[in-house]
């Protein structure tokens, strides 16, 4: 029988992104589905691959051009990219723009992440015990729980590693219960989510790896090549290339450690 979240033939033929429904699986949601942008390397896999999750942003155009940069990154280490939409579809369009009736919590961004987990798995060129969850800022604090909670959608799924950009390690860094490895890049001038909350306490001793980046100068969203100002709350954010470059060295390491484009 036809399955909800099958990817769209277009999906399996193109190169590049192409728009897919992703049904939300488990507990009762507020909305059905989520959007996703779906690429895919040249050949007919099994592939291993990354969910991209936003941050408060959402897919603004900022926002859409870091996570395709991203995405591109990805492809060529030879990873399938699917980047999630949770706002859109619920009517969101950024945390402060938001309706105050409504709330978009990182317990809904988990179970969209395992949701994308299953619609990854059902496709014939993912190798679906190799799929990686990355997240940006409130993307990336999802991130933070998804790893430590088991698959709310009823699925039994299992990410193989996490990446979390400039997360907010102060309420959800639960190493104790991480269930894959992790890594977490963020600028130690990050006024929106501080990094000294991501430093583990000396006692804790965790199931996976943990791997911490902090960048000297860097700003919350490091990565956004635009032009330097005060945003959030006022916090000041800047591109800090040399973070930038060095975070996609960092991720080749660790993918290549823990989850590498080619099986073992």
């Amino acid at each position: 029988m036809h399955k909800a979240w099958t990817v769209p033939l277009c999906a399996l033929l193109c190169l590049t992104a192409c728009s897919v429904p992703i049904q939300l699986l488990g507990q009762a949601n507020d909305v059905a589905s989520i959007r996703g942008s779906l690429a895919k390397p040249d050949g007919p896999g099994p592939f291993p691959a990354v969910i991209l999750m936003h941050g408060c942003d959402g897919l603004s155009p900022m926002s859409l051009r870091r996570a395709q940069h991203w995405a591109h990154f990805y492809r060529r280490l030879g990873y399938v990219t699917l980047i999630t939409d949770s706002f859109t579809p619920r009517g969101w369009y950024g945390c402060r723009n938001r309706d105050p009736k409504s709330r978009i919590t990182v317990t809904h961004r988990v179970v969209d992440a395992y949701s994308a987990l299953a619609f990854l798995a059902a496709q014939p060129f993912v190798d679906k015990d190799r799929v990686v969850l990355e997240g940006m800022s409130h993307g990336g604090t999802s991130v933070l729980n998804a790893l430590a909670v088991d698959d709310p959608t009823g699925q039994h799924g299992k990410f193989a590693a996490g990446i979390a950009f400039y997360p907010r390690c102060v309420y959800f860094l639960d190493l104790v219960n991480l269930q894959a490895p992790l890594l977490v890049l963020v600028g130690d001038q990050d006024g929106t989510t501080p990094a000294e909350p991501c430093h583990p306490p000396a006692h804790v001793q965790a199931p996976f790896e943990y791997r911490l980046k902090v960048y000297a100068g860097a700003t919350h969203a490091y990565d956004v090549d635009s032009p330097g100002g005060r945003y959030f709350q006022g916090d000041y954010r800047e591109f800090h290339p040399q973070a930038t470059a060095d975070s996609a060295t960092q991720i080749q390491q660790f993918l290549a450690t823990h989850v590498p484009a080619a099986s073992r």
